[in-house]
């Protein structure tokens, strides 16, 4: 990972972690983009964040505010943020078993 791409850790976004959630940062295939995944505690991928504010109304005290979704790195360890180059439905058919589905256990 590029340490440029690394942001200033807020400690507001520390709490998530400290409940055993954890961050994921996709690189998309053109270069452009990048997404923010969250996975909860209990393994759930939440990919916006509408999804987690309801997540999070439902389930826990935590608050939206100590979510961010800046496209770059907070630069934590791997037990919390994983940064991967996303891949396309057709890569993943051919390398994961056919399904589509990445079956690496990134958490």
């Amino acid at each position: 990972m590029d340490p440029k791409s690394k942001m200033p850790m807020d400690p507001i976004f520390n709490r998530p972690f400290e409940y055993g959630w954890k961050r994921e940062v996709v690189y998309r295939t053109n270069g452009n983009a990048i997404d923010i995944y969250y996975r909860t505690p209990d393994k759930k991928k939440l990919r916006s964040k509408p999804e987690v504010r309801e997540y999070l109304k439902q389930r826990t005290r935590l608050k939206i505010e100590n979510f961010t979704f800046k496209r770059k790195a907070l630069g934590l360890d791997n037990s919390k943020e994983i940064c991967r180059n996303a891949y396309s439905t057709e890569r993943a058919e051919n390398n994961r078993g056919g399904n589509g589905i990445n079956n690496e256990n990134y958490f």
